[in-house]
């Protein structure tokens, strides 16, 4: 079967110190690459913070495009476990906003997801969507 993935997960604090800065990025970088999903350790993960005008800003993004799945059972859990890595980060720095949006094809399945966080708010909504 066929995997076809992207995501982009956009995570943002204002007011936040310079060392907040540095443990936060460090906290969703070493999540991702200590998971369990082999797609996930992939992630791209770039800091474009701006620690002088004390703003947290943090992209995380992920391409997969693969004709036969190298890993079936990491392609079938993505979305869950994608989903259960931003709940960690919603609970561990809920001072951060957070949004974005998953578009995963495996096989005939077909799902996209929305995520989105608020700032207090120490959970993600995860909203599925009809694939276009």
């Amino acid at each position: 079967m066929s995997l076809s993935a992207t995501y982009q997960i956009y995570l943002e604090a204002e007011d936040v110190s310079f060392s907040r800065i540095q443990s936060s990025m460090t906290f969703v970088k070493n999540l991702l690459a200590n998971c369990s999903n082999s797609y996930l350790r992939q992630s791209l993960v770039e800091d474009e913070s701006e620690p002088g005008e004390y703003v947290l800003r943090c992209c995380i993004r992920g391409d997969i495009h693969e004709e036969v799945c190298a890993i079936p059972e990491d392609a079938g859990g993505l979305a869950f476990e994608l989903a259960e890595a931003l709940e960690t980060i919603a609970g561990a720095c809920s001072y951060m906003e957070m949004e974005g949006s998953l578009s995963w094809q495996y096989g005939t399945e077909r799902k996209n997801y929305k995520f989105r966080s608020e700032s207090g708010q120490d959970y993600c909504d995860i909203q599925v969507e009809d694939p276009v």
